[in-house]
């Protein structure tokens, strides 16, 4: 119990840190207010610290979900897996993967700090946002499929087998008859 219960918090820790990070980095990402353009057509975009905000929220979110897998095991084959275990597993993975794509694709689109022509795009609003917003929920949907397939192991784990001392009541060896007393 002290195992799982420290697995869920150092996961559901870095769930946190990794959107508060996302939304650290979606207050500081660039603004079309801050791009600066020149008359010969040439814009500079500022530094800031957004890129490495949401890299750093990517990694957290990747440590935490390479965490709870570990932990849960693979069990996509095994009898203990049901349909409803598997699909929080599955949209685990899912919703890990669209926060992925949220929070590189704002990294990268907030890297754009050279001389351009006439290139005004910056990141969509809430980009990051999003991808902390998803990136919770997989983060809580794996602590879901973890908690259910652990507690499902130590179900089993507690369970012993009917007649396992007297193998299925088969005699296995010479018979044990007690010894007559001798009458004197």
């Amino acid at each position: 119990m002290e195992r799982r219960l420290l697995i869920c918090m150092v996961v559901m820790f870095l769930g946190l840190l990794s959107a508060a990070l996302a939304f650290g980095a979606e207050f500081k990402r660039i603004k079309l207010s801050e791009i600066d353009c020149f008359a010969s057509g040439k814009c500079t975009y500022p530094r800031t610290p957004a890129f490495a905000l949401g890299l750093t929220a990517f990694l957290v979110l990747m440590i935490a979900h390479v965490i709870i897998n570990a932990a849960a095991g693979c069990n996509c084959r095994d009898k203990l897996c049901s349909l409803p275990i598997a699909v929080c597993a599955i949209f685990s993975w899912l919703m890990s993967a669209c926060a992925s794509v949220y929070l590189i694709g704002g990294s990268v689109a907030n890297d754009r700090h050279t001389m351009d022509v006439l290139y005004y795009e910056v990141v969509e609003p809430l980009l990051f946002a999003k991808g902390a917003i998803v990136g919770l929920v997989s983060v809580i949907a794996g602590v879901v499929y973890y908690l259910t397939i652990s507690s499902i192991k130590h179900m089993n784990q507690m369970v012993t087998p009917v007649n396992a001392d007297n193998h299925g009541n088969i005699a296995m060896a010479q018979p044990q008859v007690p010894a007559q007393m001798a009458q004197p």
